[in-house]
Order: structure tokens, then sequence, then C-alpha cells
């Protein structure tokens, strides 16, 4: 079945918003062939791709970016650019940023910094964050590095990512500074079952989505988002289309208009092939 524009819901070009993690790259952590082709093949269409993720730039495989993009939205719309212009940047208040490493700290948290120019954090998290993303080096990538102290300015925080001693702590975590910060559910694994990844208020994918459509004057273009994760969830509600993966959490298939297979199953390429893209 191919989605015509009817269907997408407006007329004009067409933008695809994609994931990373669990949409474009698989659980064995590379692109498939057909994902790959897939994006070369829509943006020989006419297509504008838009990746969208919650990794920061620092954190990027030169081997990903060479697949081809029009715009990069990272660290969960904290940056965004489009081709070689930075466009906008939300970092994290320092006075909230000291603030929450105090709470860190006092309540035995894990947590990480990510920013456009490195990545810092403590030794364990950051080394599994490493292996998560950057698994092609063997040392931690260069801007990357553990805290000097536990004390250490970090300014420029554009995202973060924590992981609390104790079942339900992330919730409170929530509770206590939700109103103050984005925070969401973080896709760490089972060793981590109380974690989460906190933006500037009101920073997301979803509002990044809605400053690049206003910067590109895109009002009559079709916005589609792919995704499968929490930090998915508010560029569905931005976009005019949603794609979950068939790996995708309850959430984002709540959200989504169509639901595509698992990324292991060539989910990317055939969600391409139903939209009409390829």
């Amino acid at each position: 079945m191919v989605l015509d524009a009817a269907v997408l819901g407006k007329k004009g070009e067409t933008f695809v918003f994609i994931d990373i993690d669990g949409t474009l790259v698989n659980t064995s952590k590379v692109v498939p062939d057909s994902a790959r082709d897939a994006c070369v093949r829509a943006r020989a269409n006419g297509n504008k791709l838009v990746l969208s993720t919650g990794r920061s730039l620092p954190e990027l495989l030169p081997s990903l970016l060479s697949i081809g993009f029009d715009g990069v939205v990272s660290a969960s719309g904290g940056s965004v650019s489009w081709g070689s212009k930075q466009l906008f940047e939300d970092p994290i208040p320092q006075v909230q940023v000291r603030e929450l490493m105090k709470y860190f700290r006092d309540n035995g948290f894990e947590y990480l910094w990510q920013a456009s120019r490195g990545v810092w954090g403590d030794a364990g998290l950051l080394e599994e964050l490493h292996q998560a993303v950057r698994p092609d080096v063997e040392e931690l990538p260069r801007g990357w590095r553990t805290f000097a102290n536990p004390n250490e300015e970090i300014d420029d925080v554009l995202k973060g990512l924590f992981s609390a001693p104790q079942p339900g702590m992330a919730q409170e975590f929530r509770e206590k500074f939700g109103d103050q910060l984005t925070v969401v559910d973080g896709s760490l694994d089972a060793e981590h079952p109380s974690n989460g990844e906190i933006t500037a208020a009101g920073v997301s994918k979803g509002s990044a989505m809605r400053r690049l459509r206003k910067f590109l004057g895109a009002d009559d273009a079709r916005f589609v988002a792919i995704g499968d994760s929490e930090n998915d969830a508010e560029m569905f509600r931005a976009a005019d289309y949603g794609v979950a993966m068939g790996n995708a959490t309850p959430l984002i298939k709540s959200l989504a208009d169509m639901e595509t297979d698992h990324v292991d199953e060539d989910g990317f390429a055939h969600a391409f092939k139903r939209l009409g893209l390829i």
C-alpha cells in the first residue's frame, strides 16, 4: 500500500524525521543495507531527511552521517542544524545543571552530560554509552571523558542521562524536577531499571520539529516521524504522520498512524515503501 499526499494530509514536500537507535540502527548496532538504500533513494526522489536523535553530535558515527541527511536534530532537540548551518541550541541553564549535579551525587545516581562539543560522565555509564553508540573505536572517542571531580563545572549541557540506584527513584526525580525540565523515560538496558533523559524545559524532538518547520517556512509540507522510544513521543505529536517501528514502546505505537515491521526485519525500508517515498 502506498500512502499518497491525501493520506498524509498535506501537499508539497515531505520531510522525514528519523530516530537512530531502534529505528535506523538495528539491535546489532548497524544500519541495515535496506535502510541505507531507502534513505539514498528517498532523497533522490526529492524527499528531505532529518536525523532526529537523542545522541549528541560527538556520538554520531561518520559512517552514519555519510548516508546523507538534509538536517540533524541532536540531543533530543537540544541542537538543530540544516545543511552545514547550526540553527538553534537550547542548553540546560547552568544554575539547573549545578542543582542536578548535587541531587545526583547526594542520591547516588550515575549520570552524564551531552553537548555539541563533548560528552562527560561517570566512568561506568560513559563506557556503556560508548559501547552502545561508538563500538567502532576501542578507547573513548575524542571529546568524551569522565568527570575530573564530583563538582566539575560543565557548561553548554544540551541533555543529561541518569541512572538511579533503586527502582522508583526516576519517578521521584520526575516529580521533583518535571516542572523545571523536560524529563522522559530513558532507554538504558535492564541493568538500569530506573533511568531517564533530561533536556531544558520545553525542549524535545517535537519542539525542534516545530522550530525547523517555521524556520524553513514549510507550512504546506508533510512532516513524517519514524521512531520507537519515549523520547520520540513529542516528535510524533508534532508530526503530520507518525510511523512506529514494530519494536516500538506501547506509547509510541499508541501515537502512531502506522506500524511497520521490527527494526531487525527491514522495518525501516518497509515503512519508506508504504509511505511512497521509494
